[in-house]
């Protein structure tokens, strides 16, 4: 497994998941390292561990290489 660095906001989508996404002050933009077998698995991950896509807004992913 590779591991991931992921950026992301937390926020909300609003209770119909179709408005625009919320970010909660001081929790935008934030950047975490993950093991995962591919970016896209990183991705769902990330927006698992803080309450899935509707609380969870994953910007880019990309591998980290020692």
């Amino acid at each position: 497994m590779a591991k991931y660095e992921v950026t992301y906001s937390l926020g909300n989508r609003g209770e119909s998941g179709n408005a625009g996404f919320t970010g909660t002050a001081g929790m935008q933009y934030q950047r975490i390292v993950v093991e995962a077998n591919g970016p896209t698995t990183a991705q769902r991950i990330v927006e698992n561990m803080f309450g899935g896509p509707q609380r969870c807004l994953v910007g880019s992913t990309w591998e980290v290489r020692n």
